[in-house]
């Protein structure tokens, strides 16, 4: 089991780094299409229609790496009072929550999907088939699922060490310096970074 979820982990971070590339292909874009409208008069064709995929891309193909580092925000003031049985409980009752919502929309953008294919469906500039774009959603929902399914099972054996994970999966703990009683997760370079709104919920 611990094969398959670090074999998991490097396929989402594979997918974070497809994200971010696409993100940085996006602001090359943007500035080359600036650049040619205000001094040749010449924009780049279709830069609306590739921003707009690409942000599916950037939004879908990241989740699943936020998901099993657990970078997504979450309150835990009933968490917090609650003993080692309760907080498994808790756990698995968000993960229940969390997985049938992201099947719902998994499923749904499936069917969409599948619509899209059907029709032939394209974008009006580049003509690129919007079937493809929803097919990437689709992707990048059902690994998400995938991921809620990792990190409930990791909270299942160890609820107190997976509540206090940091980015990157590494243990967090707070120490006199901390500020405003942040907690200071370590970097994966052994540094730390100062507290962040996001790290006291």
């Amino acid at each position: 089991m611990k094969g398959l979820t670090r074999q998991f982990e490097r396929l989402t971070r594979w997918l974070h780094h497809l994200s971010g590339a696409l993100l940085l292909g996006l602001m090359v874009l943007t500035v080359a299409n600036i650049v040619g409208r205000w001094l040749f008069d010449a924009p780049v064709a279709g830069t609306v229609e590739l921003t707009e995929i690409g942000m599916v891309g950037i939004v879908f193909l990241g989740l699943a790496y936020a998901q099993v580092r657990e970078d997504h925000i979450r309150v835990d003031l009933l968490y917090e009072r609650l003993g080692p049985r309760g907080r498994k409980v808790l756990g698995l009752f968000a993960a229940l929550v969390s997985f049938a919502t992201v099947a719902v929309l998994t499923w749904r953008l499936w069917s969409y999907a599948g619509r899209l294919s059907a029709s032939g469906r394209t974008t009006s500039a580049l003509r690129i088939p919007l079937s493809w774009v929803a097919w990437v959603a689709v992707a990048g929902a059902a690994i998400y699922a995938m991921g809620v399914v990792v990190t409930a099972h990791r909270r299942a054996r160890d609820p107190d060490d997976a509540a206090t994970r940091g980015a990157g999966g590494r243990s967090v703990k707070s120490s006199g310096d901390d500020v405003a009683g942040t907690a200071q997760p370590a970097r994966h370079d052994g540094t730390s970074h100062g507290g962040a709104a996001g790290d006291a919920i």
